[in-house]
């Protein structure tokens, strides 16, 4: 499976939420965004069923190159 990040909201700490994970293979903690949420990646796994985890999104990838009026006209 290809790896997705995910945004989650946690309800506990950052460190707490790292060592409930930290031997779940395939899903690593990236970082916090702010208090209660966190960047995931997981590879192949349910990071709804995380210990911790109240709620998921997949990350929308971004295109920096990309920009107002950077993209052709689809005509």
């Amino acid at each position: 499976m290809a790896k997705v990040a995910y945004v989650v909201g946690i309800d506990r700490s950052l460190e707490e939420f790292r060592a409930a994970v930290a031997e779940v293979a395939g899903v690593r903690v990236l970082r916090q965004l702010r208090p209660g949420q966190a960047v995931v990646v997981a590879d192949g796994v349910d990071v709804t069923a995380l210990p911790g985890v109240l709620w998921a999104r997949a990350e929308k990838p971004r295109h920096m190159h990309e920009g107002p009026g950077t993209r052709p006209d689809p005509s």
